[in-house]
């Protein structure tokens, strides 16, 4: 997986009177920025899990597991393999891999 970044540049006149530019870049990464997913995130370090167990693990409702389930899954952070009525869930290692080596290419 490719991590794609977005730059984000804010101009601003600082405590001192200087103009300052600070420039952020938004990756895939955002979709970790709810603590829920996060939470998602270290529960699946463990190994896979059925949305039934991360919703009893983490004591929160289907739906609310099953949305962010979803917004991590289109960032490319975890994948789903369907097993008869169950969804299971695990994290995907390429992009963590790429995190790990500090590629961040694609930048605009």
């Amino acid at each position: 997986m490719m991590v794609h970044l977005k730059k984000i540049s804010k101009i601003y006149e600082n405590s001192n009177g200087q103009i300052v530019e600070k420039t952020m870049y938004t990756t895939e990464w955002s979709a970790l920025a709810k603590p829920n997913r996060l939470h998602i995130v270290e529960l699946l370090r463990e190994g896979p899990f059925t949305v039934r167990e991360i919703t009893d693990r983490l004591e929160l409702r289907q739906p609310q597991v099953s949305k962010h389930l979803h917004v991590l899954s289109k960032a490319g952070v975890v994948k789903v393999q369907a097993v008869a009525n169950s969804r299971i869930y695990r994290l995907r290692p390429e992009p963590f891999k790429e995190l790990e080596k500090g590629n961040y290419p694609n930048r605009e």
